[in-house]
């Protein structure tokens, strides 16, 4: 049994309809030949498989003129159903802060400290108020080498100050995971 052809179809069942419905029109909105429909086809019979039976998908997609080697259009639909749900998360917080955290690398790199620096705060504040305290502690490290490039003594002690409050709030979220682990583990 195809261990990919489960990952697949344990994928495409996990998708609510609305997302099955906009993951057809983002696929069709890319593919406009029909050796891409395959794709199409293929998430249509898995999404109306409850059970994943491999002979039953095999037998019927070589009736619709399938190759041999499904287990390449079952990979290549694998990854771009990861590509829509990454497209379609790119408005949560994570990719977010990321974006922001790209932009003032970008503007850093270019010499545009202020720039840099206002759109990192905005990043860090939103680390703060969804509790990222990794990429928190990532963007102070940025706003530190943006001080550094400008060398404001008095703002890069605050952000250093903000850098031990940041660690010390990440040991305390690892002292509660273990805290959790342990009463888990009883």
């Amino acid at each position: 049994m195809s261990r990919q052809g489960e990952l697949l179809h344990e994928l495409v069942q996990s998708m609510n309809g609305a997302e099955k419905r906009h993951f057809m029109t983002f696929v069709q909105a890319k593919n406009v030949t029909e050796a891409d429909n395959r794709y199409v086809v293929l998430f249509k019979e898995l999404g109306a498989m409850r059970v994943f039976d491999e002979k039953k998908l095999n037998d019927k997609l070589h009736k619709l003129g399938f190759p041999s080697q499904i287990h390449r259009i079952q990979n290549y639909l694998y990854n771009l159903i990861l590509r829509y749900l990454d497209h379609v998360d790119q408005g949560s917080g994570f990719h977010e802060v990321l974006r922001l955290y790209q932009y003032a690398l970008l503007l850093l790199e270019r010499g545009l400290t202020d720039q840099a620096e206002k759109i990192c705060k905005r990043a860090t504040q939103l680390c703060r108020q969804r509790s990222m305290h990794g990429l928190e502690f990532e963007l102070l490290l940025l706003q530190r080498r943006i001080k550094n490039e400008r060398f404001d003594f008095g703002k890069t002690m605050s952000i250093i100050d903000e850098l031990q409050e940041s660690v010390g709030q990440m040991q305390l979220t690892t002292r509660y995971q273990r805290c959790d682990w342990q009463i888990f583990e009883l």
